[in-house]
């Protein structure tokens, strides 16, 4: 399988849902913020690598619970492939479209082994 071409680097800005201030844990202490638990779980996600997939870079934390999620993606979807104003002959566009339906079995099995579930799947995202 050849690698995934035309990716480019974005970034996404999230906030995790601050925790009050004066709730302790049940030994007393005070609770991690969810920033952190985030920024933790994130460091698994980093480590998935696939010919398929886009590859998460590097997470950061602002202030305020503010998360930075550097990744790459592809500007162009499955749909806008699809959709190409090329004259391509019944048969050729058949295989095209098995090409990509393999690409995308693919890179959805190894999700599947690392138990990572795909919950919003389109051909436009």
């Amino acid at each position: 399988m050849f690698p995934l071409k035309d990716t480019v680097m974005g970034a996404s800005t999230f906030f995790a849902s601050a925790l009050p201030h004066d709730v302790c844990g049940s030994n007393g202490l005070p609770l991690t913020p969810n920033s952190i638990k985030i920024l933790g779980r994130f460091q698994i996600l980093k480590t998935i690598t696939h010919p398929r997939l886009c590859q998460y870079v590097d997470i950061t934390r602002g202030k305020h619970e503010r998360l930075v999620v550097a990744a790459e993606h592809c500007e162009k979807s499955l749909e806008d492939l699809l959709r190409e104003r090329k004259p391509v002959r019944k048969e050729k566009k058949k295989r095209r479209i098995l090409l990509f339906e393999s690409m995308i079995v693919s890179a959805s099995c190894y999700q599947n082994m690392d138990m990572i579930a795909i919950c919003n799947s389109s051909g436009f995202n």
